[in-house]
């Protein structure tokens, strides 16, 4: 009462947690977007142009959402943008919540040819994304929704993961992948050329290559004697004692027979 009183207006109803969220959550794709921007503008500037990104994806997971700022290097037809959106949420699984599309002029670095640059900027929220495996990021449907745009970066706004697993080097037929950036955030290359067959798969855990046989190991495995090697031996050792046993007794029948020889001799003299 005293407050009314004092003529401080006093709201019907307070911000539900819902509008509070929605409002942090476009606050945050909007410096995301900042970020975005900012990441490619020095990308495009400091790289040669046929090294630079035709487009740079960034993904943030909020929650049970995900943000998603794609941002190209030059202006594009909202449409196709729109689209390109369209494609990566029915690859991931994901539906938009929503979506917002700027062209946009920004600052070229200085010692750039161009004072500004004008992009296209497109900020959304999915929900149901699935875009990560176990320690490990599904790349796959990013190659499908961009790979005709021949080169562009996926960067994952997440924590470092412990025992990454994930894709570091990929070189297929008409495609390489590059882990640029290992954690916070984890940014991948893809160029792609435009033959690159349809159906190319890329894997999800970076391959575990063989493991070699240690070559002092396999020489010292040769160098041992095998089975055979040994029932020869046995063998030899037995007949070795056979015989020397029947000598042994050879020579002591012998002399038992010398014996008893020597003997009967003396009876006869007596």
């Amino acid at each position: 009462m005293a407050l009314r009183r004092s003529g401080v207006r006093i709201p019907s109803a307070p911000h539900t947690p819902l509008f509070i969220k929605i409002a942090t959550s476009t606050r945050l794709m909007r410096c995301l977007g900042s970020v975005c921007f900012a990441l490619c503008v020095s990308t495009t500037a400091s790289a040669e142009p046929t090294d630079s990104a035709k487009l740079m994806v960034l993904v943030q997971p909020m929650g049970s959402h995900t943000a998603v700022v794609m941002t190209f290097s030059e202006v594009v037809p909202h449409a196709e943008a729109r689209a390109r959106l369209a494609r990566l949420a029915e690859l991931t699984g994901a539906h938009i919540v929503s979506s917002d599309i700027t062209d946009i002029t920004v600052a070229t670095p200085a010692g750039s040819s161009r004072a500004s640059a004008r992009q296209t900027g497109l900020e959304a929220l999915l929900s149901g994304m699935q875009y990560s495996a176990q320690r490990a990021f599904i790349l796959q449907p990013f190659l499908a929704a961009f790979g005709d745009l021949g080169r562009f970066d996926v960067l994952f706004l997440t924590q470092r993961v412990d025992g990454f697993a994930g894709l570091r080097y990929w070189d297929g037929e008409g495609i390489s992948v590059r882990l640029l950036q290992d954690g916070a955030p984890y940014r991948y290359r893809f160029v792609v050329s435009s033959d690159v067959s349809p159906a190319l798969t890329l894997p999800v855990y970076h391959p575990v290559a063989p493991k070699m046989p240690d070559p002092a190991r396999s020489s010292d495995h040769s160098k041992l004697p095998g089975p055979w090697l040994f029932g020869a031996a046995l063998l030899s050792g037995c007949a070795v004692f056979i015989l020397l046993l029947a000598r042994a007794r050879l020579r002591a029948a012998g002399r038992s027979g010398q014996f008893t020889a020597g003997k009967g001799e003396v009876r006869d003299h007596a």
